[in-house]
């Protein structure tokens, strides 16, 4: 059972940094509407580790980021991993959604649902086939880690991404509950 004090940041963040919305961080309770996912994410696992991404502009987590006009969230997890990462998804176990609502007059991109929209979170085992094929713009790669899960929580942490350090931890409690024997 998750309890939201045990993920501060997760649950207590409520307006994004980045633009006028509102957001709303919950746990899955059933299943995913694809008309509301704008964009998609994965915590990748390779055995027991977690791989941590570092973006040119600073940024450093999971692979993921928007879906394309008509593409599924599977194929957007799966260009975004290989594009990001130089991985290939193997499974994909999605776990929450951060609740969007958007007070910008318009969508950010036309083809994604607006004012609400999902950003779908999960975790998923991975592994690393060659390097990252994104080379050029500003979610360029520049580091692709493999680290025990609370390495990576320490490591998100102290690159100002506690955010996404929550993000690990719950993504990790859940793969782990997940495989142990009933």
């Amino acid at each position: 059972m998750v309890d939201e004090v045990d993920y501060p940041v997760l649950y207590g963040t409520t307006q994004a940094t980045w633009g006028p919305i509102d957001l709303h961080f919950e746990l899955l309770t059933g299943e995913v509407d694809p008309d509301r996912i704008a964009r998609v994410f994965v915590v990748p696992f390779i055995g027991t580790a977690c791989v941590v991404v570092g973006f040119e502009h600073g940024d450093w987590g999971p692979a993921g980021a928007g879906l394309e006009p008509g593409e599924s969230f599977q194929a957007a997890l799966e260009r975004e991993l290989a594009e990001e990462a130089g991985g290939r998804l193997l499974s994909y176990t999605p776990f929450a959604v951060l609740r969007c609502h958007s007070r910008a007059a318009g969508p950010y991109r036309p083809h994604e649902p607006h004012p609400d929209y999902d950003c779908l979170y999960g975790y998923g085992d991975v592994e690393l086939v060659g390097p990252p094929q994104l080379l050029d713009g500003p979610e360029r790669t520049v580091a692709v880690e493999v680290m025990p899960p609370d390495q990576a929580v320490s490591f998100l942490t102290s690159k100002g991404r506690a955010w996404d350090a929550d993000l690990y931890r719950l993504a990790a409690e859940r793969r782990a509950a997940a495989t142990q024997p009933p």
